[in-house]
């Protein structure tokens, strides 16, 4: 069969120096021929002269896809002066599909001359559409997706169908438990598949361990020319009975980490495509923006999550509110609590319901936070449900300032703090008028308060004065607060005992002194305070006491060594002698302790002598030593 190289008569010969898109020409026999079209060697696909003018052999490299539609159009009745226009895949020497773009003018029907045609090709075009359409639709399956993996079936797909394989698969890291396992795949109706698939299901690959875990380690592209040897294979006799001959196996990197393994199989022979590998470094990156993309949601979800915790659970009252419209938008449980309105009810509301205060007051403190941003209001009065006012410290903030009015409110019961305002000023009154000496000091030892009485023995200080302890006492005193007291406070919590304050004069005012520590809430010391009380007079009156028991003791000896004496009760018993008086009777004291004087009687005087004696304050009479001899006792009423 003839066959031609030339465009015919002046036709310039292909000269693929000067133009490598464009491969040798082809010529279209007449209807007569049997085949449906020869063409002349074409070297960049990588066929020879002889491969070419084989009979069948073109036809037999085209794409399975695209034989019966050249066949139809080939077929077609041609119109006049018509161009044929084709485009289809051709399986080159080197394993890998060709797009070639075929422009032939068609003879009227019936003529039987072979027309010039020219042949372009057209792969890289083609392929980059393909990538483009891939990108897309990728790009499309992913925002669609709230998460990766719910992502991949439509992934694998996608990628299957444009690198022309039988399956595709995905792995993922399980970084807790240390291996890569399978996750999904799509796969091309086929027989061994299902069993392909079921066999992936149960497995799991430590890192390191097996071509998926190698993979994981290293972190970088594989293309198997030639599967592992089925025995040594964990999926070697599903692969085989699949018809797979070459695989390639990508990780999925985001940060830096691998996350996961795409591995794709094919029953087709095939070399490693450069164009398929952009593909899938491209998905890398589409995947790190979709992590991060998806991050940056779950990071918004929680902190709207996290906004709508605070402001249900803040323990102040929040209520959203348009500065135009005065319209409450929201308010949050503490409001709710705070004012007696539901949820609903004060959705409702407007600021002018809320507000004890003018219409003409709201409008300007409105103008005043739009201007502001941030305005802190200060006290002011809310109306509850009931009708009765709460006082509360307001604060305004705008939560965008350049795209409207909407603000966040913040108020705050302070009615307690009133209160307790209030008993503190009781409290510092007391403080204030009480006589005992009241003062405070840093952790430092630094005096910071004195109260009326300290100030007026001391003298007033300044609020910021900050005096040394040592400097309010003499320094015996000032030696035992420093190595004693505080250190006692800071150890048990207070101090008490005696101790001195240096007036003005500095003459020493002797004290009773309490001092405590105050701690926070870690267990620090914070402060100390101090409560001394003046004992000058009660020292004043301790000398006098004394005096008077020492007088008193040395009016004792003075009678226990110049008389005879004893105390008896009405009923004459003994209650206490001195020691002249045993000497005197003979007797000791405990002898005498608790008897009669009867024990005493000289018999010398009559019973009516001492019926009388009783009636009478003073009275001398005779009375026994234990010796017998008679003595003379004077007996005195006390």
């Amino acid at each position: 069969m003839a066959m031609s190289s030339h465009f015919g008569s002046g036709a310039t010969p292909f000269d693929p120096a000067t133009n490598p898109t464009v491969l040798p020409p082809w010529v279209l026999p007449g209807s007569g021929e049997s085949c449906p079209f020869y063409t002349s060697p074409i070297p960049r696909l990588g066929f020879s002269s002889e491969e070419v003018e084989r009979f069948g052999f073109w036809e037999s490299r085209l794409h399975p896809e695209d034989r019966d539609r050249i066949r139809t159009a080939l077929g077609s009745e041609p119109q006049p002066s018509e161009v044929l226009t084709l485009e289809y895949r051709i399986l080159a020497a080197d394993g890998t599909w060709r797009w070639l773009r075929d422009r032939t003018p068609r003879p009227g029907s019936g003529e039987g001359l072979r027309l010039p045609g020219c042949i372009t090709d057209i792969s890289e075009e083609r392929e980059a559409l393909a990538r483009l359409e891939l990108y897309h639709r990728i790009t499309s399956i992913l925002e669609g997706a709230t998460e990766l993996f719910d992502a991949a079936p439509g992934i694998l797909e996608a990628l299957a169908r444009a690198g022309d394989w039988d399956w595709a698969g995905l792995w993922t890291v399980d970084e807790a438990n240390e291996h890569i396992a399978f996750r999904d795949a799509w796969m091309r109706s086929g027989q061994g598949l299902s069993a392909f698939k079921e066999k992936s299901k149960g497995l799991t690959f430590r890192r390191g361990e097996d071509l998926l875990g190698t993979l994981w380690a290293q972190g970088r592209v594989q293309w198997l020319e030639r599967l592992p040897d089925p025995a040594g294979y964990p999926r070697g006799p599903e692969a085989v009975a699949c018809g797979f001959e070459k695989a390639c196996c990508f990780p999925v990197k985001v940060g830096g980490n691998v996350m996961g393994i795409f591995e794709f199989f094919g029953s087709q022979p095939r070399a490693p495509q450069g164009s398929f590998t952009e593909v899938l470094r491209v998905l890398e990156i589409q995947i790190g923006y979709f992590t991060e993309r998806s991050a940056n949601v779950e990071s918004l979800r929680r902190s709207e999550a996290q906004f709508r915790a605070l402001f249900d659970q803040a323990p102040e009252g929040v209520f959203l509110v348009d500065l135009d419209s005065k319209a409450v938008l929201e308010g949050n449980c503490a409001l709710q609590s705070l004012l007696g309105y539901t949820a609903v009810e004060l959705r409702h509301l407007k600021l002018y319901d809320l507000v004890a205060a003018d219409a003409q007051s709201i409008d300007l403190n409105a103008t005043r936070a739009l201007q502001q941003e941030h305005l802190s209001l200060g006290e002011r009065d809310y109306r509850r449900k009931d009708g009765t006012t709460l006082p509360l410290d307001v604060t305004i903030r705008l939560i965008d300032a350049a795209t409207g009015s909407l603000a966040c409110v913040i108020v705050q019961d302070i009615s307690a703090n009133k209160r307790l305002e209030a008993e503190r000023a009781r409290l510092m009154e007391i403080i204030e008028a009480t006589p005992d000496f009241v003062g405070m000091a840093n952790e430092q030892g630094e005096i910071t308060y004195g109260n009326a009485a300290m100030r007026r023995l001391r003298g007033p200080d300044s609020p910021e004065a900050r005096r040394p302890i040592r400097e309010a006492h003499p320094e015996w005193a000032a030696k035992i607060l420093l190595t004693q007291a505080l250190p006692t406070a800071v150890e048990q919590g207070s101090w008490r005992g005696d101790t001195a304050l240096l007036d003005l004069e500095g003459q020493e005012v002797p004290v009773s002194q309490v001092i405590v520590a105050h701690r926070g809430e870690a267990g620090e010391v914070r402060y100390f305070s101090t409560i001394a009380r003046d004992i000058r007079e009660q020292k004043r009156v301790e000398a006098n006491l004394w005096s008077i028991l020492k007088n008193l003791h040395d009016l004792q000896y003075a009678v226990e060594e110049s008389l005879e004496y004893s105390v008896t009760d009405r009923e004459g018993k003994i209650l206490e002698v001195n020691r002249r008086f045993c000497e005197l009777s003979g007797y000791s004291r405990e002898e005498l302790l608790g008897k009669n004087h009867r024990i005493l009687k000289s018999e010398i005087h009559p019973e009516a002598f001492f019926q009388e004696m009783w009636h009478t304050t003073s009275v001398r009479l005779i009375s026994l030593a234990i010796t017998g001899n008679p003595v003379v006792v004077h007996i005195q009423e006390t």
